[in-house]
């Protein structure tokens, strides 16, 4: 997949610092709204940067944007996960 990618990637622009700030923000739960807001400019403009990335990653979708921006490790995605209420639910005997 990351030789497609690559493929994909020739003769088109790096992203911006302004596109990957907002794919990351996007990438680890935030809306449009609260990535515009964190990064002091309109929601507007943060859709505009993702589409633009969208086109210099060759994605359709931003759920795509975001695979391909991780996979080429252009972002970095904080997992999180909640910890378990009752972990021995988990080994139930039957």
């Amino acid at each position: 997949m990351k030789e497609k990618i690559t493929e994909i990637l020739i003769g088109r622009l790096p992203c911006t610092a302004r596109m990957v700030l907002s794919m990351e923000l996007l990438a680890n739960g935030k809306t449009l709204d609260q990535a515009a807001l964190e990064m002091g400019i309109s929601s507007k403009s943060v859709s505009r940067h993702l589409k633009r990335a969208r086109y210099r990653l060759g994605a359709e979708t931003r759920t795509q944007l975001i695979a391909r921006a991780v996979a080429l490790k252009i972002i970095k995605v904080e997992f999180f996960m909640p910890p378990i209420e009752n972990e021995q639910s988990l080994y139930l005997e039957k």
